[in-house]
């Protein structure tokens, strides 16, 4: 499985990169979603995971232009806004999915692979 992620902070990063090195996913890691386009182009991942604070554009916006361009694109929403009503708003704004921060290691895998799947079939 090839993942593209937009993560600005470096910890985070880290840690999901050292995830998918151990479930042996391969994973290339933007900081920043200014050219979220053609980020997406030029690695042709099966799966994206997007941060949505992110500095110089943010996420929703970097989602909404992947979409634009490539609409069944699976963009997934890892984000640290969990309040009531925040994954529901996410998904209508066209995320696919939506990841928590901080989020359950093997729960973290498993939606990873059940969208690989979902995209294969």
């Amino acid at each position: 499985m090839k993942l593209l992620l937009f993560e600005d902070d470096l910890f985070v990063s880290e840690l999901i990169r050292e995830i998918c090195r151990k479930n042996e996913f391969e994973i290339t890691i933007v900081h920043s979603a200014v050219e979220a386009v053609s980020d997406f182009k030029k690695e042709k991942p099966d799966l994206v995971l997007m941060d949505i604070m992110l500095q110089g554009k943010n996420g929703i916006q970097a989602m909404k232009e992947i979409k634009k361009h490539m609409p069944k694109a699976v963009v997934i929403a890892i984000t640290a806004m969990a309040m009531l009503g925040d994954k529901e708003n996410l998904l209508s704004e066209g995320f696919d999915d939506y990841i928590p921060k901080p989020f359950d290691l093997k729960q973290f895998v498993e939606k990873l692979n059940l969208w690989y799947l979902k995209k294969q079939s």
